[in-house]
């Protein structure tokens, strides 16, 4: 299908019934706040996402995605724990890290405040991976470009109606069976 540049975005191009499917690159440029505002990333899809918005669009995300999110915002906040007590990953693992209660406690509000900012503004749906896709993900590997969580994604939305993904992500550019928008 269709690769659509973010530059070159017209939602008269696309269906009123079209579902715009957030990847997890996108949630992070948008709401982790680890990007500065002026960051070109941030306002590309920041601009992008209330283009969509104002035109009410149905924007979806998965709970595989939101989990993948969660992950990154925990990976982040502990190098920045790190960087500020000027520990080394051996002196300060990340399951030491785990066990700082006033640590788990900002993590926790900073992880409440992100799925506020994503309930507030898009539909947020189920994500299942199932034995059957790890399996066809490993045997069409040479086929496609996608990380686990990708793959599963894409198989359990594509099929919805009209679906249109929006990554940063190259691994998508492969896929010659959906529409993406992309920077």
């Amino acid at each position: 299908m269709a690769i659509t540049k973010v530059a070159d975005f017209a939602i008269k191009n696309f269906s009123p019934k079209a579902k715009f499917v957030l990847d997890t690159n996108i949630l992070y440029f948008v709401h982790s706040g680890y990007y500065m505002p002026t960051n070109p990333k941030s306002i590309i899809y920041s601009n992008l996402l209330q283009q969509l918005l104002g035109n009410n669009c149905e924007i979806l995300i998965s709970a595989l995605n939101v989990q993948e999110l969660l992950y990154g915002i925990e990976n982040k906040e502990y190098e920045l724990y790190l960087n500020s007590t000027g520990l080394t990953r051996q002196a300060c693992t990340k399951k030491d890290y785990r066990k700082i209660t006033t640590e788990r406690i900002k993590l926790s509000c900073k992880m409440r405040t992100v799925l506020t900012e994503l309930s507030a503004s898009y539909k947020c749906i189920d994500g299942e991976i199932k034995y059957e896709q790890i399996e066809q993900f490993v045997r069409k590997l040479q086929a496609h470009h996608y990380d686990p969580i990708d793959y599963a994604v894409v198989d359990n939305l594509h099929t919805i109606g009209q679906v249109v993904f929006i990554s940063d992500d190259t691994d998508f550019q492969y896929d010659t069976s959906i529409q993406l928008i992309t920077a």
